[in-house]
This record gives structure tokens, C-alpha cells and sequence, in this order.
């Protein structure tokens, strides 16, 4: 009932809010890839309202299913993208709770950015480091920008950086090193 009145009002963030509400009644019932597909919409919709908090928090639901569905890797590129959102939104709640997630997704073993310290990759900012593991993935700075939920342009400046503080030619030979530091 409530996708009828969404679907006749038009209204994005409330076409979004519907889907985040089909997705999580999808994890109730246990079909976690239903869920996926509900949250991905919902995500898309968000995105395109430019709602960026409802959409982060859409995100951390997505990779709850993801990891459910054993997509781990995935799932904490979600959890990820949905981090810098709250970051860069001030929503320290937020951000605290998807630290957490993070942080029990990557177990205790994983590489964490500080790991970086005394490489060439020390130099680069926490978000740096975020979209150089893009570029390593192969992803564009337009993919980047939707990944992030940040402006293309934004984006542009931070390969810049990243290229300018490694003295690096391009974004291959930023990926390669990315490749050999384990990011991406």
C-alpha cells in the first residue's frame, strides 16, 4: 500500500524510503538477496535525491544483507562508502556504528589504512586512501564519485593529490603501487 502511494506521489526519497522498508522486511523473512536488490533501489533513489545520510544508512542495511549473502568484500566497500558519508556529515552515531561493523567484518587480522605508516602510502589521507583503492578496483572517478557518494569533481582533486603526493605519472602506475601495498 504504501509503494502505491510512493509510486503515485513521484517523490524519490519516498520511493527510496519504500524500498528500505521492502529490504528490511525481505531480512526478516531471511531472503537477504531480495533485501540486496531492495536497498540497492533504495540506495539509487537516495543518491539521486541527494538525501546522503538516508542513503549512508541504507548502505550499512545493504551490507548486512551482502555479508549475509557472503559477500564480504563487497559489503565493506558499502560499509565503507557509508563511514565516509557520515564523516563528512558530522554524524558521529553514525559513524561510530559503522566503524563497528567495519570492524568486526574485517576480523581481527585485517589490514587497516595504519597500516600504511612508513610507505610511500603514509602521506595519503584516510579518503585518499579510500579512492586510491578505487582506482586499484579499475573503478572511474564518476564510479568513484557514485561509490562515495561524493561530486565528480571532488573526486578529481583527490586523484590529483594522491598522484602529486606519490610523484606519480598516472592513475596506472597510482593502482600498481596501490596493487602492491594491498589496496584495491
Amino acid at each position: 500500500q504504501l509503494r502505491e502511494i510512493a509510486t503515485r506521489a513521484r517523490t524519490r526519497p519516498l520511493l527510496g524510503a519504500v524500498c528500505s522498508s521492502e529490504g528490511a522486511l525481505a531480512v526478516a523473512r531471511g531472503d537477504h538477496d531480495a533485501a540486496r536488490r531492495s536497498f540497492e533501489d533504495a540506495i539509487d533513489l537516495l543518491v539521486a535525491s541527494e538525501a546522503r545520510f538516508d542513503a549512508a544508512r541504507v548502505r550499512l542495511d545493504l551490507a548486512a544483507a551482502l555479508s549475509a549473502l557472503g559477500r564480504d568484500d563487497r559489503a565493506k566497500r558499502e560499509i565503507e562508502a557509508a563511514l565516509a558519508s557520515f564523516q563528512e556529515l558530522g554524524a558521529d552515531g553514525e559513524s561510530a556504528r559503522a566503524e563497528a561493523m567495519l570492524a568486526k567484518l574485517r576480523g581481527p587480522h585485517a589490514r587497516r589504512p595504519a597500516d600504511v605508516a612508513g610507505t610511500p602510502l603514509g602521506n595519503l589521507s584516510t579518503r585518499e586512501l579510500e579512492v586510491l583503492s578505487l582506482v586499484a578496483e579499475g573503478l572511474t572517478n564518476h564510479g568513484i564519485a557514485q561509490r562515495l557518494v561524493l561530486s565528480e569533481h571532488t573526486v578529481n582533486r583527490h586523484v590529483a593529490n594522491i598522484l602529486r603526493k606519490l610523484e606519480l605519472p598516472s592513475r596506472a602506475a597510482a593502482a600498481s603501487l596501490a596493487g602492491r601495498h594491498g589496496l584495491g
